[in-house]
């Protein structure tokens, strides 16, 4: 092998050397750019998730909501009235309250008005499986 090929072999594994370190170099950059560009995304992510679930509870009950969960409401007073043999007129004062007050400290509102139109289908649900403490006004009979 004369001076020449040595040369251009010498070249070739120089260049293939500084071509793997160079990959090598840019094979831990991306990684280092995908773990920072994955970090991030996770955040904004995280962001979108926390603004969703406000926007959710910001958009109150439509009118017609209102008035089927007053509906329901007023079904589940005389539900439980009946079960408790109660007169629905005489202690219905003290039972609703009880009843939304329960609905709104769950869903952390200040009045039925304002519960959340997303959560409405789990809101009459709630109302449906509600049980409240009437042992007072049982033992005022």
């Amino acid at each position: 092998m004369n001076s020449l090929e040595k040369t251009k072999e010498l070249k070739v594994n120089d260049l293939i050397k500084g071509l793997t370190e160079s990959q090598t170099i840019m094979n831990y950059a991306f990684a280092g750019f995908k773990t920072e560009v994955e970090t991030k995304f996770s955040k904004v992510n995280t962001k979108i998730d926390e603004h969703d679930v406000l926007l959710k509870k910001k958009i109150q009950l439509a009118p017609n909501e209102a008035r089927i969960l007053r509906d329901k409401v007023k079904e589940k007073v005389k539900q439980i009235c009946e079960e408790n043999n109660l007169t629905y007129h005489k202690v219905k004062s003290r039972i609703f309250p009880r009843v939304y007050k329960a609905i709104n400290d769950k869903n952390q509102v200040a009045t039925y008005r304002e519960l959340p139109s997303f959560y409405f289908k789990e809101i009459m649900q709630d109302i449906e499986n509600l049980t409240i403490n009437i042992k007072d006004i049982l033992e005022e009979r």
